[in-house]
């Protein structure tokens, strides 16, 4: 990881029909670093038709970067300088 496990982070976690996926990225993600969650929220559906059932993704920004940051925010801000990554829930592991 680019961030050392306990750094204070904003993260959103997102999912194309695998609420159960994205509940384990959460539980993960928790173990590892200090979050500060927005809610779970869907995945368009033209981005499972890329990678099949069970897609979930993970936005994120260290909480330094945005320390005002909030959720009304993320949707009006053309530009977040949040970063999204998209896997298969399948493919996910958190040992």
């Amino acid at each position: 990881s680019v961030y050392p496990a306990n750094t204070a982070m904003r993260m959103q976690v997102l999912h194309g029909l695998c609420p159960e996926g994205a509940a384990r990225m959460r539980a993960g993600l928790d173990r590892i670093f200090q979050c500060r969650w927005l809610p779970i929220g869907p995945i368009a559906p033209v981005l499972g038709a890329h990678t099949g059932p069970g897609l979930v993704g993970v936005v994120f920004a260290p909480e330094a970067q945005f320390p005002k940051f909030s959720y009304l925010a993320m949707y009006g801000m053309p530009s977040t300088g949040l970063t999204m990554l998209a896997a298969s829930a399948r493919a996910c592991s958190f040992s």
